[in-house]
Formats: structure tokens, sequence, C-alpha cells
């Protein structure tokens, strides 16, 4: 079986029109993620929306990778252009992302939101590997999200060490 990565983190103009989205250096990071993630011939999980989501599947489709989008609400064709199966998962806010969450092996984080956050928290109560390779600035300096420790919060730098995170996690697990 393949791994099934989500790259998670800021919407684009949809959610974020005054400019507080994701910069530019956000993008790029979640385009080499998307590139890399289908050089391993994994598939890239996402909300299916602008932003960071839009930009990783850019880079996965460029490498011929599998796109999929998790969306809100119940009807098809709202994904963006660059994700090739959208699952339509009926609900509103904070639906799509436990769906998401739970269809993923590990989460790849860049950069986000509330929705983001949710992600994190719902990866974390399942014990799925977390990478930050953009850190929302609330989480800049934590290692897990409560005294459980159920999943530590992984900091990398680049695409290339988040890469190298996934194989580690993908040689402990059966997947």
């Amino acid at each position: 079986m393949k791994l099934q990565i989500a790259v998670v983190g800021f919407a684009g103009v949809e959610e974020y029109p005054k400019g507080n989205g994701p910069s530019q250096e956000h993008l790029q990071l979640a385009y080499e993620i998307g590139k890399a993630i289908a050089k391993q011939k994994w598939i890239l999980l996402t909300g299916g929306k602008g932003g960071i989501m839009d930009a990783s599947s850019r880079g996965a489709q460029e490498e011929s990778g599998i796109t999929v989008g998790f969306l809100r609400g119940s009807k098809r064709f709202q994904a963006n252009k660059n994700t090739a199966i959208e699952v339509v998962t009926g609900f509103e806010e904070g639906g799509s992302e436990f769906t998401l969450v739970h269809s993923a092996d590990a989460l790849v984080v860049i950069g986000g939101g509330a929705g983001t956050l949710q992600e994190i928290t719902i990866a974390y109560r399942l014990g799925k590997p977390i990478i930050i390779l953009s850190p929302i600035p609330l989480l800049k300096d934590v290692s897990f999200l409560d005294g459980r420790k159920k999943s530590a919060l992984e900091k990398v730098n680049t695409p290339q060490e988040a890469i190298e995170k996934l194989k580690e996690i993908r040689g402990k697990r059966s997947v």
C-alpha cells in the first residue's frame, strides 16, 4: 500500500482575502513537498481548496502524482484544478478535516489558521505523525499538545527533511 500524506496549511484568497494567508515562501514549500511526495509514489491528500492545498497538488500533478481533495459540503466540482480525485464529505465546518486526517498516514503542516489547528489536534489525538515544515506561530515552540505526548510535532526546515521523516515513519509501520 502507498502512504497517504496530508499536506495542510493556509487556504487561499477564498478564506484569506486581505493578504493574511500564505506567503510566496509558504506556497513554494507546498509546491516542493507536493513534488517530493509524488516522486516517492505516495498519495497526496489535501482539503482541495486554494493556497497550500493547490500549490502542493500542483507540484504532485507535475510529477504525475495522485492528488485527493476532501471537500466540505455535498457538491462535486468544487476542488482546485490540481485535485484529481474529489471526496465529497457531506460535512460543513469541521467534518471534512476529520475525514481528511483519518485517511492520512501522516500530516505535513505549512502554516495555517484555525482549520489547520483542528487538523493537527485530530492527528495528535489519533497518534498520527505530524511534521511541521513551517510553523503556525501559536505552535512555534511546542513539541507536544498536552501531557499525554501522543505525537511529537516534528519540526523540519526543508521538504527534503520532511520526506526523510516520512520515510522513517514508513519504515516503522506496515503500510
